[in-house]
């Protein structure tokens, strides 16, 4: 890493208006689940609503400190804790906040107004961008999937943030990249929109007055003297930029393991989980309870992956499962794929982190890309990766309510990691997380 071009986070708006959020009082207590009844839907939501939304799903929640310097920990996951990830916010007839494009910063809680209304659409769209040399500074040119993963820990936690709240949002995955990188006024050499999550059934790009220098905007993108992403970087994100080449046809993953009888909402809140989020790696050679497990996989269950990326459990120490790499298939059913132990192998392509074979389970995400690009073009390889941090969130709220341990890894050997695991050569590991008891 070199030192002097330490990128700075987050985005800096000097001169522009600050609008200090704050929470409701009571944070919501809705249980960590899939669903929430449709009769707890909000009708309007309220500015206290979406300081609340947030302060749940992007909000400092620790602080410690780690080379020499104060340092901040987010409710949500970051390879590095460099936190790529920026959130735009499009709102119109939010009760208490003036139509606009705002800008939020998650370390000092506050909106800063960027555009003075949001267009035609109404309602809440986040748009999630990335300022790709806070990744490279570490990762060089892999960064670009530590930010697609970084941005699904994200958009997961904004969906159910909104969902704890009763504030219905959707996914987004397409949308005109050039366009809304221009409207969003980023620096597109630097930064780009990766996702977002709407409340609007079409959302359109901000197109409305600004409210500064459109230049005094777009060098908010910069984070260092010498931040501009490697070629190869920037080639790819090229790609992936391209509009899909048919309409997605997303299905949930299914889960055909009984839930258990006290079912998903013993897990607790959400806000609990994702208040207490951390990233932990002293695991213990304590055995996995099987009634965590069924959680973990009910909570796994319901995202709308299947077909686009393949889930996976390499078993160690599960109670009532015998170890072995295991894939979750279409109809709910757990695949026993290998019987033999693999932990200590996955671990040695996993840059021979050690640590890893303790956990009494690893989370797996892996996908077919070339099927996938030819299905829908290069675009697949984004949506892949975004999926695969979605379903890397809900590994993670679930250990966090659950009182067990969770680190994700992205850093392996890709070639000798897919022929642990005997995947086709088509296949590709994009995502592992371990996860079990830990020592407290």
């Amino acid at each position: 890493m070199d030192w002097r071009s330490k990128p700075t986070c987050p985005k800096s708006y000097p001169g522009l208006p600050r609008l200090k959020l704050k929470p409701s009082e009571s944070l919501s207590d809705a249980p960590l689940s899939n669903h929430l009844p449709p009769q707890n839907n909000r009708q309007q939501v309220t500015l206290v609503d979406l300081s609340t939304l947030l302060s749940l799903a992007y909000s400092v929640t620790a602080h410690y400190r780690g080379m020499g310097e104060a340092l901040r920990l987010l409710s949500c996951p970051s390879a590095g804790a460099l936190y790529p990830c920026e959130l735009h916010i499009q709102a119109k007839g939010i009760a208490g906040l003036s139509d606009g494009l705002y800008h939020y910063n998650p370390f000092t809680y506050e909106l800063r107004l960027l555009r003075q209304s949001a267009g035609a659409s109404r309602g809440l769209t986040f748009y999630i961008t990335a300022i790709f040399h806070r990744a490279v500074w570490k990762y060089g040119s892999r960064a670009y999937r530590y930010c697609l993963l970084d941005t699904g820990h994200l958009l997961e936690n904004l969906l159910r943030a909104a969902m704890s709240l009763g504030i219905e949002l959707q996914p987004c995955y397409a949308f005109p990249d050039e366009e809304t990188n221009r409207q969003l006024c980023l620096d597109p050499e630097r930064e780009a929109c990766l996702a977002a999550a709407t409340s609007d059934p079409v959302p359109q790009p901000p197109a409305d007055q600004l409210a500064a220098d459109e230049s005094i905007l777009i060098a908010a993108s910069r984070c260092a003297k010498d931040d501009l992403p490697p070629a190869e970087l920037m080639e790819v994100h090229r790609a992936t930029s391209k509009p899909f080449s048919r309409p997605l046809d997303l299905t949930p993953l299914a889960c055909g393991f009984p839930k258990p009888s006290t079912g998903v909402g013993s897990l607790g809140t959400y806000a609990k989980a994702t208040q207490h989020r951390r990233s932990q790696r002293k695991f213990t050679l304590e055995e996995l309870a099987r009634t965590q497990f069924d959680m973990l996989l009910s909570l796994l269950a319901g995202l709308q992956a299947d077909g686009v990326v393949r889930l996976g459990i390499m078993a160690e120490r599960v109670h009532g499962l015998a170890p072995g790499l295991y894939s979750l298939e279409s109809d709910g059913r757990l695949k026993l794929l290998h019987a033999k132990p693999l932990a200590n192998e996955l671990a040695s392509a996993c840059l021979g982190q050690a640590w890893m074979a303790q956990a009494a389970l690893i989370v797996l995400v892996w996908a077919n890309l070339p099927a996938l690009e030819l299905d829908y073009g290069p675009r697949a390889y984004r949506l892949a990766h975004l999926l695969s941090g979605q379903l890397g969130q809900r590994t993670y709220l679930a250990a966090s309510a659950l009182g067990l341990g969770c680190c994700g890894i992205g850093a392996f050997f890709d070639a000798e990691v897919d022929q642990v695991l005997g995947l086709t050569p088509d296949e590709h590991l994009l995502y592992l997380l371990a996860f079990g008891p830990v020592r407290k």
